[in-house]
């Protein structure tokens, strides 16, 4: 897995942008990804034999399920919507 810094770092195009608007873009990114787990597992759930693989090495690792007791709602609520 990534570390957090790492990726702040990432979405910062200008050296100017401000601590906690890194934190927040970087939270809304990784919240948007598990809502986007939660579409294609629902999108998919007769056919999902193709995707099992991929999912089982994203939720595998027990960093995947500390997302649910993570301080913003919006990932913590994101997390629990893919279970």
């Amino acid at each position: 897995m990534v570390e957090e810094k790492t990726v702040l770092k990432l979405f910062s195009i200008f050296r100017t942008t401000p601590p906690e608007e890194m934190e927040q873009k970087y939270l809304r990114v990784l919240a948007s990804a598990l809502l986007t787990c939660k579409l294609i597992l629902s999108t998919v759930h007769d056919d999902i034999q193709p995707f099992v693989e991929g999912f089982e090495k994203i939720i595998s690792p027990g960093n995947f399920w500390k997302f649910g007791k993570h301080t913003n709602t919006s990932v913590r609520s994101g997390c629990c919507m893919v279970r």
